[in-house]
Parts: structure tokens; sequence; C-alpha cells
């Protein structure tokens, strides 16, 4: 009976949270309600106030474990709730003694739990828990609340997080005081760094593809780094450059703000406030966008081991090993940005051989390379001998000689 803000899925259960308080009119379904068997259940009496987020997890970090935060208080009437809690054992629990202020994000990893809001915002910027230094971002880990640096000087309203990396997208322009990190930032060997020039404008959602490098961010922005990219962008950890999600000349990015973004491989799905997408009207609030496989149309020489550029379309994703290949044969080589790729001639080329790149849509045709073709080899007749001796014989004459240095080439 009232607003979903975000969706999770444990085994054979879905998870809901929002705004509503009641689900198909179950009662105790406030703000928080799981499906099963066919029927809503509820998570105690639920929370007293709106929930954005949630985590699910099933591993080391805490089994079989909801995790939901947002704007309530309380828990079930749980103290210590507010504004985050876990559901464990058909209860709620505390996680510390909760954030001063609205959690809008939960990602979880094996090991911790990280949360962005609005929390710390207030010196000493104790949002979570009292632990100093949480400011917008912290981590729950072995029990405690942690801080990331010393946290953002904005909300944080996305997160996303790969093997070794945890992403933070939102509205602020410092991450543990550096100014050069702007509404998007990356959390690895225990600092934040930036991704290029970051974004301008509010980011609302992130998305990884931890296959092919990539980091998705959708929002209310229209430039990310030096580029035009209207709402959505992918950060390609390749080159370390953003991309527009524009394949060919014409229009980028979506009409209106992203609040959401799914990965499967090679397509990227949004939703969001737009109601269009690449200048598509039909595009209402919902798109899908599927990456194509690299195209170009080169036609180049070289000997082995000379460098080599070739130029395309769809050099996007591409790995650091096994994306080129001259036939059959792989090569070494360097990405320039997302349209150039120069490469080393590898051993055993010859003749004319196809060439092949694989980025995020797979892998496609770029051209073809042609081997020079070697000169005719030179010919010529072996040596004179030398020292040419006979010994007459009984009926016979014993010859010998000494071989000649050239043996010749015929």
């Amino acid at each position: 009976n009232g607003n979903v803000y975000t969706l999770a899925a444990s085994d054979d259960t879905l998870y809901a949270v929002g705004l509503f308080t009641a689900a198909s009119g179950v009662a105790d379904a406030d703000k928080i309600a799981a499906w099963s068997s066919s029927t809503w259940h509820p998570l105690g009496t639920g929370m007293n106030g709106s929930t954005f987020a949630l985590a699910v997890t099933d591993n080391t970090l805490a089994d079989d474990t909801i995790y939901a935060g947002g704007a309530f208080t309380l828990a079930s009437g749980v103290a210590n709730t507010s504004r985050i809690a876990a559901w464990s054992d058909d209860t709620w629990q505390p996680l510390g003694t909760g954030m001063n202020n609205t959690v809008q994000v939960l990602v979880a990893t094996d090991d911790t739990l990280y949360a962005g809001g609005d929390f710390g915002n207030l010196s000493p910027f104790s949002g979570a828990s009292g632990v100093a230094n949480t400011s917008r971002i912290a981590a729950w880990s072995d029990d405690t609340w942690q801080p990331l640096g010393t946290g953002m000087n904005g909300s944080v309203y996305a997160l996303a997080a790969t093997d070794d990396t945890i992403y933070a997208g939102g509205a602020f322009t410092e991450a543990s005081g550096d100014a050069n990190i702007i509404r998007v930032a990356a959390w690895a060997n225990n600092t934040w760094h930036p991704l290029g020039t970051g974004i301008l404008g509010t980011v609302r959602a992130l998305a990884t593809d931890d296959t092919h490098g990539l980091l998705y961010a959708g929002g209310d922005f229209t430039t990310a780094g030096s580029v035009t990219a209207n709402r959505v962008a992918v950060w390609d950890m390749g080159i370390d450059t953003w991309i527009p999600l524009q394949y060919a000349t014409g229009q980028k990015g979506v009409g209106g703000p992203v609040r959401a973004l799914k990965v499967d491989d090679s397509v990227v799905y949004l939703g969001g406030d737009f109601t269009n997408a690449g200048g598509d009207s039909n595009a209402d609030r919902v798109a899908r966008w599927t990456w194509d496989a690299p195209q170009g149309s080169n036609a180049v020489t070289g000997a082995v081991g000379d460098a080599v550029t070739i130029t395309g379309e769809g050099f996007v994703g591409v790995p650091q090993t096994g994306g080129v290949l001259v036939g059959s044969i792989p090569a070494t080589y360097t990405r320039n940005d997302s349209t150039s790729i120069t490469f080393t001639v590898p051993a055993g080329v010859s003749g004319v051989q196809t060439l092949s790149v694989t980025g995020v849509g797979g892998s496609g045709t770029v051209g073809t390379f042609t081997a020079p073709t070697p000169p005719p080899p030179i010919t010529y007749p072996p040596g004179a001998p030398t020292g040419i001796a006979g010994v007459a014989g009984d009926g016979q004459v014993s010859v010998s000689w000494t071989a000649p240095v050239s043996a010749g080439s015929f």
C-alpha cells in the first residue's frame, strides 16, 4: 500500500523495503516484508520509519542475515536499531548503537557490510555508533563500525563491490579531504582513489562487471570525466577512462535521472525518471543497453616484433591479455583508449591473417594483418675442391681432395 524502494533475494525468498505499511493486507509488514511460499510475511513488526536499503548475506559475515537501512529509529521496538538493523534468527538485532542519520544504501562482501548515506554530517563526523570519521560511509566488521579514511563531505547514495575494491557514488566532492574525488570514488588498499576527474552531477546508482573490469554509474549528471555522458557512463578500469554509453555517433545516454542499474554480461539495464534513451521515446523509465562486439576496417602490415596500431569501435572491457589475435596467434598489446590498441606482431605470423579483438560485447573482426613477403633465396654453386691428388695403382687410381669451403645452396 506504499512505495517499494529496494528488493533483494536470498534462496527462495524475496525481500522488499519502502514506505508501505502493509503487504497484501498482512499485519506488521511495516516498511519491510518477505515473499516466500506464495505469500507475504512480516519481519517482526517492521520499522517505524522509511526504509531504503537492503543487503542479504549467506556468507562468513553473518549466515542468512538481512540488513536494512533507512530513516527509521526502531526495528520492531529493539533498542539501538537507529537507521540500521540486522534480521537474524527471527529477530531484529542492533549494529552497535546505529546511525545518527539516514542510511541510503548497503552492500555486503564476504566479511564486511558497507553503509552509505547522510549520517555523520556534523563534527566530529561520528555518524556510525559514535565512531570518529564515519562521515556518510562506514564499514561493519568484527562486530564494530570502522571508518573508511575520514569519509565523505556529502551524501553517499550508491555502493558497489568487487573482489578488492569498494566503489561509492553520491553528492560528495571530497573523500578523506581529497578534492580531486568528485561524486564517485574507489576504496582500495585502505585509501580513497579518484576515478579520472570524477562526475559532474549526483551519482545515484553503481554496478560492476568484474569480469570485464567495468564500473557503470547512473544519476543526474551530464558529464563523466571530460566526456558528455547524459546520466549514465562506464569506467573502463583497463584504460582508466570514462566512456559514454554510445556506440556510434548520435545522442548519448538517457533523458532523465538514472536510479537503478543491473549488469548481465554485455547487457546493462537502467531504471529511473527518464522518458527516452538514446533519443528513443519508447524507453519510458526503463531501458536496455547492449554492447556490440568490436568492429574495425584495419589493413595493416609489419614484421615480427613491430608495434602496430589498430583503431575501431567497441574496444571496451578488453582484457589485459588474450584480447587481440593475429589469425589464431595471441599478441601482446597496450590499450590506448576505447578506440585504439597497439599490439606487437607475434612470431609465427605469415601471409594475410584476420585481426580480431575481444571486448565486453564479444569477439569481433577488426580488419586484416599482412606479414611482409620474404625475398626469394639467393642460390649459388658450391666452391671448388682443393688439394686434389691422385695415386696410381694396379688398374685403378686413388684420388683425394679437400672439400670446398662452401657447399652452395642448390
